[in-house]
């Protein structure tokens, strides 16, 4: 069954075909006639001639291109992805502004290098679609980062299909590469990626529905731009975009943040998240609502690392409250403010323990019992410090330093024969002395 987006990519390029040669034959009433396909200057198609993309592995997608793009005199070099026989999405911010304009006409600047047993060189008939906002600070800001061509001929390369399930969270993607070597040549390379939820440099991405997710592990080359990327079922889930920023990249390895070492990240345009494709999986979550405020919030959240911490954490802090001879206790993490470190402390005494096993220590001779004994407990140090791991997302490292002593006094004879006592405790947190007192602790059931 033919794949329900390419329908309606169809339908709609035609459309808009139709619409714009409409617009061009009116505009041609009013002057001399604009021949979009006449030959193109003697020496650009000299050079475009030249051009080629050599297959380097075995088997190599039928259905990607070089882009080859002419402006100012100087070429660009991207990737590009067949969307049905006469359609290319690339990447937007690949291509140069003065290029990038919907409806424009380009046979003279943009042109489709495809390889294989034949190089066929395709140039461009019109930009049909593009989002145009990809200049706004970062890409975990935008909304998508696509342009889609349709060439002046069709091709008979099959094109991939579509994904409508978006980019799953640690799904393996194949990406397929267009790496530059020299002005003339491209090589096709294939690489594997981590699709990658809540990271550090797009903490907005939650679930495969976002509109720019991201991959780790994936190195990039000049001209890979655009490149897609193809999951287990052989479906275009996106296209590579941009990669993480050199000043993000410096402030990682010179913050003391890492658990490991840096790998490479980009963003990925979700092709089920584009209008022009056809509805999106989810428009809400393919819409977000985004602001500096909240990725800039999203990310120290990251960086403190409270909710990948929680579970062990707990385990940890249920552990050491079977270790109290006189009480029973209830350990906790607090975290030093500003900070991904936590540090042990008491939330609380819990309970009263069996008072026959330790009353004998506070009764003298006469067996007068006393109202006031002071003890220490003594447990392991442990210290949850948050980093990132390889794919930037959060990861717990639990740290032993030794052992922590928390002192408390209370009243042994009222614990004995009240079935109650005060606790006052003291101990030592992130280099500060605490105090706290507690009341009306209960014998343990």
């Amino acid at each position: 069954m033919m794949n329900t987006k390419y329908i309606l990519l169809t339908v709609l390029i035609l459309t808009l075909l139709s619409c714009g040669q409409d617009a061009k034959n009116s505009k041609d009433q009013d002057g001399p006639r604009q021949d979009q396909n006449r030959n193109i200057d003697p020496n650009l198609s000299e050079f475009v001639k030249n051009q080629r993309l050599d297959c380097g592995e075995t088997s190599c997608p039928e259905y990607l291109a070089k882009i080859v793009i002419i402006s100012d005199g100087k070429p660009t070099y991207c990737a590009g992805t067949l969307v049905n026989s006469n359609t290319i999405v690339t990447s937007s911010s690949c291509i140069p502004r003065a290029v990038r304009i919907r409806g424009k006409y380009c046979s003279e600047e943009i042109f489709a290098v495809f390889g294989g047993a034949q190089t066929e060189i395709i140039p461009c008939q019109q930009i049909i679609e593009l989002d145009n906002k990809i200049s706004f600070l970062e890409p975990a800001m935008w909304k998508g980062d696509y342009l889609f061509f349709n060439l002046i001929k069709e091709t008979k390369r099959t094109p991939p299909r579509l994904a409508e399930n978006g980019i799953v969270n640690r799904d393996s993607l194949d990406l397929w590469r267009v790496d530059f070597e020299n002005q003339f040549l491209s090589v096709i390379r294939k690489s594997n990626c981590l699709a990658v939820h809540n990271s550090y440099l797009n903490p907005f991405v939650e679930s495969s529905a976002h509109p720019m997710q991201v991959v780790s592990g994936c190195e990039s080359k000049v001209g890979s731009l655009g490149s897609p990327l193809i999951n287990k079922s052989g479906e275009l889930v996106g296209t590579l975009s941009q990669e993480m920023s050199g000043n993000l990249y410096n402030f990682l390895n010179n913050s003391n943040v890492l658990a490991g070492e840096l790998s490479h990240y980009h963003h990925v345009t979700n092709i089920s998240c584009l209008d022009f494709l056809g509805q999106p999986m989810d428009p809400n979550r393919c819409n977000p609502n985004l602001s500096l405020y909240r990725l800039d919030a999203l990310r120290a959240d990251v960086l403190r690392g409270t909710t990948v911490n929680h579970t062990e954490m707990t385990t940890v802090s249920r552990e050491l409250s079977e270790l109290g001879r006189y009480f029973k206790w209830e350990f906790e993490f607090k975290k030093r403010a500003w900070s991904g470190v936590y540090e042990l402390a008491v939330r609380r005494p819990v309970c009263i323990r069996d008072t026959d096993v330790w009353i004998g220590e506070f009764t003298t001779r006469t067996n007068r019992i006393y109202n006031r004994g002071t003890r220490t407990i003594e447990v392991p140090n442990f210290n949850f410090v948050s980093k990132l791991d390889s794919n930037l997302q959060p990861t717990s490292i639990l740290e032993e330093k030794g052992t922590k002593a928390f002192t408390f006094t209370f009243n042994p004879w009222s614990s004995r024969v009240q079935n109650e006592t005060f606790v006052d405790l003291s101990y030592n947190l992130f280099g500060q002395q605490v105090q706290d007192e507690f009341k009306n602790i209960k014998p343990c059931p």
